[in-house]
């Protein structure tokens, strides 16, 4: 069998795929892109664990503001777990899982004030609402 020229450049031709450089430039990009992304996708994991922590605290917030209307007996400051009993027809079963059962609704009403106060999140726990210092230090 004679091979002429024509021949040999179709089968030269017809063999597919990507040199190397091709392929590094390819993964140089995708590493160049992944590490621009990375930061702002932490970014909004965080404001999305915020938003959670928030629609929970105006969660209790509605249902004691409804239960108390009705006079439940429920004191003036409870807690979130009392909030909980008392609402269990208004709160879905294990939709309150950010906030401690130990926080009042002063607690979750300074959560969702968050021009005054700010608050912590670590290890799946929301910490203590602590008032921002708005003081002037520009001195005028």
């Amino acid at each position: 069998m004679i091979i002429s020229k024509k021949n040999f450049k179709n089968n030269k031709k017809k063999k597919g795929g990507f040199t190397l450089i091709e392929l590094v430039a390819v993964l140089a990009i995708i590493g160049i892109l992944s590490t621009a992304l990375t930061p702002k996708i932490g970014g909004y994991i965080t404001e999305a664990k915020k938003a959670k922590i928030l629609n929970e605290a105006k969660t209790i917030v509605t249902a004691y503001e409804s239960i108390s209307f009705k006079n439940t007996g429920l004191p003036t400051d409870p807690t979130v777990a009392q909030v909980i009993d008392k609402a269990s027809d208004l709160i879905p079963e294990k939709a309150i899982s950010k906030l401690p059962d130990d926080f009042t609704i002063t607690h979750c009403k300074n959560i969702l004030d968050t021009e005054r106060y700010t608050f912590t999140y670590k290890d799946g726990i929301v910490g203590e609402p602590q008032e921002i210092n708005s003081s002037d230090t520009s001195g005028s």
